[in-house]
């Protein structure tokens, strides 16, 4: 075993142990301790993988009745009673393993863990339905996925802390990045002709007078040497950023690296990039201020309309205040 183990390849020779015999579990430990000992990577019978977090004497498992892709009760190994998380889906690993990397962080050093266990399943469990749900994302959903993560990894290099709050977009916010005072939209095209974005709802381009909003528009063109989702994926990680938080929110924006081979086949080259100043006089927008009595009026539900942008009177921001725009939003969401 690696002197350096991460939870995957401990997962992985645990696999392999699993493969060679013929045991109820297999396990092996993990790099990660709580009160009552070290967790466990195992794999069951049935191929399906385990971790267990060790209980303290007197800790009870609540009983767990619900249907659900992850299965939580009390299990034993090795003469040791632990709390036991499967995942009943093999084809959810990829999402499992992410559980795990965030049970880890949320797991107290000492005391009970028992209660942080449960907790942790609870919250992912809506995540795993979303996963099981989740097919391949479109050629839209690729370079709107891709255009936002350009974006991140903008924002990111300006902030020394790498805060990935500031990505609110998979989290269905109002917009798809925020700080305090600032507010960014991204739209991505790969229409050759004007420079047309569509518009969801009238909130989307609308936000309080005090805070800034600005518009980021990418146009991509397929390019086989182009950039691709995978590849944005790992740029990112490599700045350091919070690697179980990046997780969930790719988890969140439907991305799965299983189908990492098949995004790397949808590569795309930058063929133009703009951002606009969305309250400036004269930016093309619909908002509730738009009507005569300052909001939607009743009976229309849904309100979505397409710019296009080299149509409009105003005019993208120039190199300065472009910089200054990435600048500013570095750090975690506003109100």
């Amino acid at each position: 075993m690696d002197t350096n183990p991460t939870v995957e390849s401990v997962w992985g020779v645990v696999e392999a142990l699993a493969m060679e015999q013929s045991s109820v579990l297999t396990w092996h430990a993990l790099p990660h301790s709580v009160g009552a000992g070290e967790l466990q990577a195992a794999v069951d019978v049935d191929g399906h993988f385990v971790v267990l977090v060790p209980l303290t004497h007197g800790e009870t498992v609540p009983s767990d009745n619900t249907a659900s892709t992850v299965q939580l009760r009390r299990q034993e190994a090795g003469g040791k009673a632990y709390v036991g998380v499967s995942c009943l889906k093999p084809d959810l690993n990829d999402v499992f393993l992410m559980f795990v990397h965030d049970l880890i962080r949320s797991l107290p050093r000492r005391g009970k863990a028992c209660d942080v266990v449960v907790d942790v399943v609870h919250r992912w469990r809506s995540l795993f339905a979303e996963a099981e749900k989740a097919a391949i994302l479109s050629a839209p959903q690729i370079i709107g996925l891709l255009a936002e993560l350009h974006t991140l990894e903008k924002i990111l290099v300006s902030d020394p802390y790498r805060d990935l709050n500031v990505w609110t977009g998979p989290g269905k916010s109002q917009h798809d990045f925020r700080t305090v005072g600032h507010a960014l939209e991204v739209k991505a095209t790969t229409g050759r002709e004007g420079l047309r974005v569509r518009i969801s709802s009238v909130e989307q381009l609308n936000s309080r007078a005090d805070v800034s909003l600005h518009l980021d528009v990418y146009r991509y063109e397929p390019d086989p040497e182009g950039d691709s989702l995978p590849a944005a994926v790992a740029r990112i990680r490599a700045l350091q950023v919070e690697p179980g938080l990046l997780n969930t929110l790719l988890l969140k924006s439907g991305y799965r690296g299983q189908f990492s081979d098949v995004y790397q086949t949808y590569r795309f080259r930058t063929s133009g990039h703009y951002v606009y100043n969305v309250k400036e006089f004269g930016f093309p927008r619909i908002t509730p201020s738009s009507f005569v009595s300052g909001r939607v009026p009743s009976g229309i539900e849904r309100i979505s309309y397409t710019i296009d942008l080299l149509a409009a009177s105003t005019s993208p921001l120039g190199p300065d205040e472009l910089e200054a725009v990435y600048v500013n939003m570095k750090g975690g969401t506003g109100a």
